[in-house]
């Protein structure tokens, strides 16, 4: 069985760019397309990861969690964290 990023993953980030655009990533909390197990620790490194990547072009961006609640974890702005 694969995952699907969508509809498996924990969590995600939005991005709010500098030139107005926004866009959204999902956490790849797997270690390979068929592992039997998902790990949240490891979604959540890859999405700050890709925060730090990113911070030179971002205005804001927050990770929320993927479970329908859309609770907010972290905040950055400019690529430090908020709160």
């Amino acid at each position: 069985m694969a995952w699907k990023l969508i509809q498996d993953s924990f969590t995600y980030v939005d991005f709010v760019f500098t030139d107005g655009n926004v866009r959204r990533f999902y956490s790849l909390d797997w270690p390979h397309q068929y592992s039997k197990f998902r790990d949240r620790e490891l979604g959540l490194k890859r999405l700050r990861n890709l925060i730090a990547k990113f911070s030179a072009n971002t205005q804001r961006a927050k990770i929320s969690e993927n479970d329908g609640t859309e609770k907010v974890l972290e905040r950055y702005e400019g690529g430090t964290r908020v709160e």
